[in-house]
């Protein structure tokens, strides 16, 4: 699947902004819900969370792309595209699907995961207002039983956002690759951190 912009009038002054365009068929079979929604999280804003527009021989491995933890990485092939997973914290509260609580002191958060119905994210501050941690709970429950391989259950995550790395590489889909756009490599401004 693809998304692009283009600008189209109809009748009665409607627009279309974007498009997505996805075949019937993929290498595991017939197409499912994963792609559509990923290519529709496009169309509302969300971007890529994966390695883009780098020659394979040039990719490094090993960066901390979410992988399952967000629709926009390869949470959109869980279960063979089945079940995908829910979009990151970072791109949640970026499109407004989610509410957030800033802990700015000492003290006691709860936090609820993503099919509790009570899910919020967790921003942690530090000096620097441009760069934070935000927090999530995120379970195999519902939608998203297939999160995480083998006997996990899931549980809390961190993601490390630097909004000055966001600002220049967000909309061009570059946040958390290991690629080299304009021909330079830079530090991730989506970062999860998961726990080996």
């Amino acid at each position: 699947g693809t998304s692009q912009a283009t600008d189209v009038e109809m009748r009665g002054g409607v627009h279309i902004v974007k498009i997505s365009n996805m075949g019937e068929l993929t290498s595991d079979g017939p197409m499912s819900i994963g792609t559509p929604a990923h290519e529709l999280a496009h169309n509302l804003g969300a971007q890529d969370m994966y390695s883009r527009f780098t020659h394979p021989h040039e990719r490094v491995l090993g960066w901390p792309i979410p992988g399952n933890l967000s629709l926009m990485s390869r949470g959109n092939k869980m279960e063979y595209g089945k079940m995908p997973a829910y979009i990151d914290p970072y791109q949640r509260l970026y499109l407004g699907f989610s509410e957030e609580e800033v802990a700015e002191e000492d003290g006691v958060y709860t936090l609820y995961s993503t099919c509790s119905g009570k899910y919020k994210v967790l921003k942690i501050t530090t000096p620097d207002p441009k760069e934070y941690f935000l927090a999530e709970v995120r379970l195999k429950e519902g939608f998203e039983s297939a999160l995480t391989p083998g006997d996990s259950k899931g549980g809390v995550i961190f993601w490390h956002i630097d909004e000055d790395i966001n600002d220049e590489w967000f909309l061009k889909a570059q946040c958390v690759s290991s690629n080299l756009p304009e021909g330079k490599r830079h530090d991730l401004g989506n970062a999860v951190h998961i726990r080996n």
